[in-house]
Formats: structure tokens, sequence, C-alpha cells
């Protein structure tokens, strides 16, 4: 059976951008349903869009090596058009991939404490993969028929300032 929404928790770090020692961090709860007919007209194959009540909390948190300190949040609620999850069914093949994108518009404050004095500024986590889910560019298989969770990690190490983490936990709700 095709599940009707997909839900759970995503969560991620990254180093924060030129400041070793200090991390970025993100969890959100989330949720993934489908439209009433399958993505791109492929057979199997479904686009499930992030419903409306989805949140990210971002979080910066450290010191770096001038013992300036570094702290702040703010909480994302995406909604793009390309926010989705893709679901492949099929015996054999069943997979799954998804790469969502934080908005570049979306910021937050972050203080910087150090010896000489205090600033803010406002900062956004779009600065290098730039995304709050990416399963990474391998196959992720799940069970088909009996899809129930999809779970795991994935590790982009392209940024200039070290790895990005992601993490997520998704379950399968058939009535969605």
């Amino acid at each position: 059976m095709i599940p009707g929404e997909m839900s759970g928790t995503v969560s991620g770090s990254q180093t924060y951008p030129g400041a070793p020692g200090v991390k970025e961090t993100w969890t959100g709860s989330v949720g993934f349903d489908y439209p009433p007919s399958p993505s791109g007209g492929a057979v199997g194959v479904f686009g499930y869009h992030v419903t409306p009540s989805a949140t990210s909390n971002y979080s910066v948190q450290g010191t770096n090596a001038e013992g300036c300190t570094y702290s702040g949040g703010g909480q994302y609620m995406p909604s793009g058009p390309h926010d989705s999850l893709g679901l492949s069914f099929g015996r054999g093949f069943a997979a799954y991939h998804a790469q969502i994108s934080v908005s570049p518009n979306f910021t937050y404050q972050v203080t910087i404490a150090c010896p000489g004095g205090t600033s803010q500024v406002d900062h956004t986590p779009y600065w290098c993969a730039g995304r709050w889910m990416d399963t990474g560019g391998g196959v992720r298989r799940f069970p088909d028929p009996g899809l129930t969770r999809i779970k795991g990690n994935s590790t982009d190490d392209s940024c200039t300032y070290g790895p990005v983490h992601y993490s997520w936990d998704l379950i399968a709700d058939p009535s969605g």
C-alpha cells in the first residue's frame, strides 16, 4: 500500500562559516503527503510535498579560537513548491530521495560576544549546502510491499568549512 503521509523528524549540523569550534544545528518536525496523482506521470513514482505544519529549529552555539562566543537561533517553516520527498515503488527497485533547500531569504540573529565587544549579525544557513534535508546522492532502498519507515543519515563533504551532517526518521501513515 502507498502511504498517504510520511512524518517524523529531521536534524543536521555544520560548522559555522569561518568559525571553527562553532556549530550550527537544526532539528525539525516534518510531514510529507502526496497529491492525488503521481509525480511526472511515471507509474509508481510519487512526489510527497511538505505539509504546512513542518518546522525546523536552527541554533548556533560555540566559541571560536579568538575566544568569541556565538549564540542564536530561529525557526524555519519550509513551504517551497520544490520541498518534496520522492518515493519510487516497485519490487526490486523501491527507493527514496530528498534534497530540500532552505529559502535563501531565511535569516536569524546570531550574537557574537568577543573580549573586545559584542555584535549581532543576520545569519542564513543557506551559505553552504543550503539544505535542511538531504538523503545523499546514492540510492536509498525501502521494502515494497511493507514500507513502514525510512530512517538514515548522510554527510556532504563538499563544503569549505567542513562536512554537513543530515539525519531523518519518517514513519509511513497509510491513512494519511
